[in-house]
């Protein structure tokens, strides 16, 4: 009888050393970590460029704005002294002038007062072809002869642009009535004869105003003066109780002489 001894085997799986796959494995993973590096460092510069970028213009901006390059909105920016109509609060009568017209400069940095007058000041006459109610003109004047009580309306209006010189020559010429003088242009009335300018109203506006009472009864008797921004005079050869009415907001006289 024959024996036979059975043997149980086992498989050992080959642990040998690759030197090829490592370094495939290392390669993989170096090339990995490189691309994940370079992807981080060129979001990190965008990143920074971007925030580089936007503070530059911010800051531009901001220095474009204290520049004055905002001149023509309208709206005292900081770096103007006035922009179009907005004066900074400022007027010709807050810069000491009588009256007129202040302009901003077109560059925003300074005040034009070359429309405001001065107390005494009167606006260029325009001139032209002699207005309609002037008796006649004399160069730049328009002269209004009120010859009687019924030759010059109730209301006498001086033209604009025009010295203006009224004239109450004769008894009862402008007895009643009311004198407009123009808004900044010299106005003169003159009274001759008895009642010539009794209860005459004259109203100044923005040029200087005057007014000579001769001789004659009762010749200013009741007449009132009101004065307006600029200069208004009143004076008298004889005594007569006359009124003046002063411009709170002006700062040039209203007075009476002899009256």
């Amino acid at each position: 009888m024959t024996l036979v001894s059975l043997v149980s085997c086992t498989v050992v799986p080959d642990l040998r050393f690759d030197p090829g796959e490592d370094e495939v494995g290392q390669s993989e993973t170096e090339s990995s970590s490189e691309t994940e590096s370079g992807s981080e460092t060129e979001s990190g510069s965008e990143t920074e460029s971007s925030a580089g970028t936007e503070s530059g213009s911010e800051t531009e901006s901001s220095a474009g704005t204290e520049s004055g390059a905002d001149c023509g909105n309208g709206v005292v920016d900081p770096g103007e002294v006035c922009d179009g109509a907005a004066l900074g609060g400022e007027s010709c009568t807050s810069l000491g002038f009588a009256l007129g017209d202040l302009v901003c400069a077109e560059t925003c940095d300074s005040l034009d007062v070359s429309a405001c007058l001065e107390c005494g000041d009167a606006a260029a006459p325009s001139g032209g072809p002699c207005p309609e109610g002037c008796s006649s003109c004399e160069g730049e004047t328009c002269l209004i002869d009120c010859l009687n009580m019924g030759s010059c309306p109730e209301v006498i209006t001086c033209p604009e642009g025009w010295t203006c010189e009224v004239g109450c020559r004769n008894p009862n010429a402008c007895r009643d009535k009311r004198v407009e003088c123009s808004q900044a242009d010299r106005c003169h009335v003159e009274c001759e004869g008895t009642k010539a300018c009794e209860n005459l109203e004259i109203r100044c506006a923005g040029g200087p105003c005057s007014v000579e009472c001769g001789t004659g009864n009762n010749v200013c008797d009741g007449l009132e003066l009101v004065c307006g921004l600029n200069v208004g005079s009143l004076s008298c050869e004889t005594a007569s109780p006359v009124t003046l009415v002063p411009e709170p907001q002006s700062q040039c006289v209203c007075e009476a002489s002899n009256c």
